[in-house]
């Protein structure tokens, strides 16, 4: 009977002598609230057609001057294959057409390597498919480049279509 009431124990040790459950600390699931974005009307959509056309225009040429110590080339046949070598010191001041980003900037990082090691500027906001090709030498230099990714979006717009969502709403 010992024996019995032993096996009894180790097998139902766990209901007898658990221990009651316990509430966590933290709130548990609420009310969600689901919110709904609203598409633009359509003549949102028409008023804003030509400044939205112009701004994917600004987006798609990437061209800079730039006066300051500098030395070195880049080039750059997409995000994913660039390679090159430009020391950039703390005022080399470029300006330009950057997109919709503004017209000058402070470049103080260096670009070098090969694809997949390629160090980009840390100012320079490269598009994922730009092709271009810069230069510095001693005091001067430049830099031109197009985004393909954004001629595609220049021509979905003109259909309505926004591909990097972008546009003005």
């Amino acid at each position: 009977m010992k024996i019995v009431l032993l096996i009894f124990l180790i097998i139902f040790n766990n209901i007898i002598f658990a221990e009651p459950p316990t509430r966590s600390p933290n709130p548990g699931w609420s009310e969600m609230q689901v919110q709904e974005t609203t598409r633009p009307t359509v003549l949102t959509q028409v008023l804003l057609w030509v400044p939205n056309r112009i701004a994917d225009l600004v987006d798609i040429i990437r061209v800079d001057v730039g006066a300051g110590p500098s030395v070195g080339a880049v080039v750059r046949l997409s995000e994913n294959f660039q390679f090159g070598y430009r020391v950039m010191h703390p005022m080399s001041v470029r300006v330009g057409a950057f997109g919709r980003n503004y017209p000058w900037l402070i470049e103080t990082s260096d670009e070098m390597g090969v694809t997949p090691r390629f160090q980009e500027s840390l100012q320079r906001k490269v598009c994922g498919s730009e092709i271009g090709v810069g230069a510095d030498l001693l005091i001067v230099g430049g830099y031109g480049g197009i985004c393909l990714q954004e001629i595609a979006d220049f021509f979905a717009g003109v259909f309505f279509m926004d591909l990097n969502d972008d546009d003005w709403q």
